[in-house]
């Protein structure tokens, strides 16, 4: 798996879109680990309770979605 990564976390009352990363992150994913393809270590913070999107991107292609809810 190749390609660019980034993620981006829409809260979903208002539609308001964050960049859910502490840090920056490489923008290359790191090898295999634990059975998955890729990895890529990194902290999150979401700054409101409620249920936030995560939408993952590869070379700026939806790689894929999860709603979590933060309490």
């Amino acid at each position: 798996m190749d390609g660019e990564f980034k993620v981006d976390a829409i809260y979903i009352k208002s539609s308001e879109k964050i960049n859910p990363f502490i840090v920056d992150i490489p923008s290359s994913l790191f090898g295999p680990n634990n059975g998955a393809d890729a990895h890529l270590p990194s902290s999150m913070k979401l700054p409101k309770p409620g249920i936030w999107q995560l939408n993952a991107y590869i070379d700026e292609k939806l790689f894929g979605s999860i709603n979590i809810e933060v309490k």
